[in-house]
């Protein structure tokens, strides 16, 4: 199965049809900008006796520091969007989170969840271009990312 560039926000695990799965690798990543994302709870407990939620406004995005439109959410990977809910089973959540492309000109950009009615968006400043637009950001009381991911 193929899926060409999207309109609109969708999760991988709903464009499974039959008992067919889609990997990241049949996706064309072509000029877009993918992150690897870890979650840590706040606690040692989170996800193992504490069920904890982690929610994902599809609103994200990459916003350019110097110039150009923000890089949008096209495709998520091991999470879910709203109104489905993501309950962590681990101390650790890992998830993949696929953007349009940046602009050429773009040296760095910042990612920008919009603030939830309950006032925790996440947001991670001067991220670094890298020659790859590959990405591993952590998520937990200190946001991180580091840059260019080697395969």
């Amino acid at each position: 199965m193929i899926i060409n560039s999207l309109s609109t926000v969708e999760t991988l695990p709903e464009n499974i049809q039959g008992n067919k799965t889609i990997t990241l690798e049949q996706i064309d990543t072509t000029g877009q900008v993918i992150l690897h994302c870890k979650h840590f709870g706040c606690n040692a407990e989170c996800g193992k006796s504490i069920r904890c939620e982690i929610k994902l406004n599809p609103g994200i995005a990459l916003v350019p520091v110097d110039v150009g439109n923000p890089s949008t959410l096209l495709h998520t990977y091991k999470i879910n969007l709203p109104p489905k809910k993501n309950y962590k089973t681990d101390y650790c959540t890992e998830f993949t989170l696929v953007f349009s492309a940046l602009p050429k000109n773009c040296t760095a950009f910042h990612f920008i969840e919009p603030d939830a009615p309950d006032g925790e968006g996440w947001v991670i400043r001067n991220v670094k271009r890298s020659a790859t637009d590959v990405y591993s950001l952590t998520f937990s009381n200190q946001l991180s990312y580091e840059g260019e991911i080697d395969f």
